[in-house]
């Protein structure tokens, strides 16, 4: 209950405040570090609701499964394979996944 929205708070923070900083330092020169950082943990703050509810819909589903039908020495291979795709969605929320409407990604495209 304490480990996943530290985690995942510090996730955002760290890859978004990266690509920005990346970004905007290969445009416009160096950026002010704290107000991307203030931005960037706005940003985190904003989205940590909603992940924490998929979080926890996921989670113990997977747990649950996990425990009760796989045998012991194949239940680290189910939730690293899980964790990858978990990773995944977390990476493509940061990168703004869910906040484009489909007319948008297909301008993207």
């Amino acid at each position: 209950l304490v480990g996943a929205p530290i985690y995942i708070y510090t996730y955002y923070v760290i890859t978004h405040f990266g690509k920005e900083y990346m970004s905007t330092a290969s445009t416009n020169g160096a950026p002010d570090p704290s107000l991307l950082f203030r931005d960037t943990c706005d940003r985190a703050t904003e989205m940590l609701p909603p992940t924490m509810l998929r979080h926890w819909t996921l989670w113990p589903a997977v747990h649950t499964l996990n425990f009760y039908y796989n045998p012991l020495h194949h239940r680290v291979l189910v939730q690293n394979l899980v964790l990858v795709g978990w990773s995944a969605y977390l990476s493509h929320l940061n990168n703004g996944g869910l906040l484009m409407t489909p007319e948008e990604e297909v301008e993207v495209a």
